[in-house]
Order: structure tokens, then C-alpha cells, then sequence
């Protein structure tokens, strides 16, 4: 199995979650569609501590209910996610691992909290701090995916997503990386001290 194909297979229960809103009363609700100007998407996604500088292009779901990620070195933005600077929901972008390297983010797992994110758009750049890094299985990731992606919740937050564990052909699980925007934890700091 390829890396597109791992991680595609992978993101299937968690767009299936994320449509679906994992209510229990069998309801299916619409996320929100993001109504990003063409200036406010993302462009470009910077790492520095692992030096990761990618460019970023808008996905979508394709008929089957799949987020697939463009090929490295690009990084996808699934476009009904918030965009940089945005006060509220979350922002999902994506990329491969590769088994046996040339993944744009086969070192997403070795970034420490604290670490600078930067994403680039036409408006110009907003700086996030990592939260932290977690490695879900498939399974944590499917059944936790409307806290960790969905848009009716959250502060504008970013989130990183790539495969992990290959074995055996396939890839077990997925680092996920949570950052916070810059201003916001500014804007926070100066609220708790006034």
C-alpha cells in the first residue's frame, strides 16, 4: 500500500466522523463550509524545528468521503477548516509520511511543545506555538475526530496531520500536532493580568 494510499485510508473514518458529527440519534448534520476569501487561505506552511517549509494547497472531500493529501512535497488544507488568523474553529492540514523517506512530514513527530508553526497567506502570516505532539491509532484518531478536527468548536487552533507506525505495509497510526495562535495566547496573558 502506498503512503497516499495509508493516509487517505486512514483520514476515511475521520471525515466519515466528521460529516456525520458522531451523534448517536443518527442525525447527520452539515459541518460548517468555510467561506474563506481566496486571500485568507493558506499558502504556505513553515516548521522551522524540523525544517519543514511546504506550499499549501485547498483539498476537499472527493465523492467517496476521502481527504487525500496532495502529493509531497505539498500539504493539503481541507477547505471547510478555518484559515490562518481565524478566532474560531479549527484549521486541518495535512501531509504524507513516507516509509522510506521524502514525506514532506516524516519528521512532524520530533517537534517539542513550544515550537514555532507558521502559516502564510495572501494577508500575511500568523505564528502559532505547539501545544503538543500525540500518536493516535487509527481508531483514537476515528473516535476522537470531532473534538481534534471538528469546526463548531475550537479558537482558530491549527492541527497537523500525518501516518506513523509503518508495519507491515501499512501505517498504524497518526501524529497529530495541536498549535495554538500566537496573538491569541498574547491576548489571553494580557486578559488574565488586567
Amino acid at each position: 500500500m502506498g503512503a497516499g494510499t495509508a493516509l487517505a485510508v486512514v483520514l476515511i473514518a475521520l471525515i466519515v466522523t466528521l460529516v456525520t458529527g458522531g451523534d448517536d440519534d443518527g442525525a447527520v448534520p452539515t459541518p460548517p463550509v468555510a467561506s474563506a476569501l481566496a486571500s485568507e487561505q493558506p499558502r504556505s506552511l513553515a516548521v522551522p524545528s524540523i525544517g519543514l517549509k511546504a506550499a499549501v494547497v485547498p483539498i476537499a472531500l472527493d465523492p467517496s468521503g476521502v481527504l487525500t493529501p496532495p502529493s509531497s512535497p505539498l500539504v493539503g488544507w481541507w477547505q471547510r477548516s478555518a484559515v490562518p488568523g481565524q478566532t474560531s474553529g479549527q484549521m486541518l492540514i495535512t501531509g504524507h509520511t513516507i516509509h522510506d523517506g521524502y514525506g514532506i512530514m516524516n519528521r512532524l513527530g520530533e517537534v517539542k511543545p513550544g515550537d514555532t508553526v507558521s502559516v502564510t497567506n495572501d494577508e500575511g502570516t500568523v505564528e502559532y506555538t505547539t501545544d503538543k505532539v500525540e500518536v493516535l491509532s487509527k481508531q483514537e484518531l476515528a473516535d476522537n475526530a470531532q473534538e481534534l478536527f471538528g469546526q463548531d468548536h475550537g479558537d482558530g487552533r491549527l492541527v497537523l496531520v500525518t501516518c506513523d507506525d509503518f508495519v507491515d505495509g501499512e501505517y498504524l497510526s497518526n501524529i497529530v500536532l495541536f498549535a495554538h495562535p500566537v496573538d491569541a495566547a498574547s491576548a489571553d496573558a494580557d486578559a488574565a493580568a488586567a
